[in-house]
């Protein structure tokens, strides 16, 4: 954890596991000078799968940390320790709730917690609420807190999620979590300015930083932007100088 988080407490993640079901898309069709662009940016770690790390896990060696995106399995301690094998600094899981498949996929939460808590890998778990006649608005910050502090209850490490739209609403949902949590940026935003609006009031409602994936690799300076998502991050930027800078 201590390598991947900064001595602030916070992360610059990104998420580069859109291949495994985007397949290739503008920004991600040749993935190596993406990894080399936000490496070189200042990502403290990338987020991405098994065939990125393969193929490109050189890049990041030395540099920035790595976490493995997986899909949940029926045999998650084979996931731990080919996530091991490969040398990565955490595992990261996608855990959909709020539907009807929410006590399967908890279920697969806890054993992919348990098989990392014996091979000390941190766990990522993303908890991603979907609209059900039990969650009406997966955006509620009662929702977002719900979820988030039952991830940290299962064992994971750190969480990623939505950010809830305003300071107000996301401190709740940080203060409950007794983990960090960070957040997802989800489809494209229309202006850089968005982004790091974005990125600097998650921060000043206590977010642990962000795993941002289109907002960066679709960015025509990818480079660029992840520098100054970094900025806001962990140099105190302001959105008006992260946007001068970049």
């Amino acid at each position: 954890m201590r390598r991947m988080f900064k001595s602030d407490g916070r992360i610059v993640v990104v998420a580069l596991d859109h291949g495994a079901f985007m397949g290739p898309a503008p920004g991600w069709i040749d993935p190596a000078p993406t990894v080399e662009a936000v490496v070189k940016g200042g990502a403290d770690a990338i987020m991405t799968t098994l065939g990125v790390v393969e193929k490109c896990g050189h890049i990041a060696a030395g540099r920035s940390s790595v976490i493995l995106s997986t899909p949940m399995s029926t045999n998650m301690d084979a996931t731990v320790d080919a996530a091991m094998n490969l040398g990565v600094d955490a595992l990261k899981i996608f855990a959909t709730v709020g539907g009807a498949e929410e006590q399967g996929t908890m279920a697969s939460l806890w054993s992919t917690s348990l098989a990392c808590k014996r091979k000390g890998l941190p766990l990522l778990a993303e908890m991603f609420p979907i609209k059900s006649e039990k969650v009406p608005n997966p955006m509620d910050k009662d929702v977002i807190a719900k979820y988030s502090r039952i991830g940290a209850e299962m064992g994971a490490d750190f969480i990623k999620t939505f950010y809830t739209g305003d300071t107000e609403s996301f401190r709740y949902v940080a203060k409950s979590c007794p983990v960090p949590v960070i957040i997802l940026g989800g489809a494209k935003m229309e202006t850089d300015k968005d982004v790091l609006k974005v990125v600097k009031d998650s921060l000043d409602a206590g977010g642990g930083g962000v795993a941002f994936g289109r907002n960066i690799w679709q960015h025509k300076n990818p480079e660029g932007i992840t520098r100054a998502v970094e900025g806001v991050v962990h140099q105190g930027w302001t959105v008006e100088e992260a946007l001068r800078r970049l």
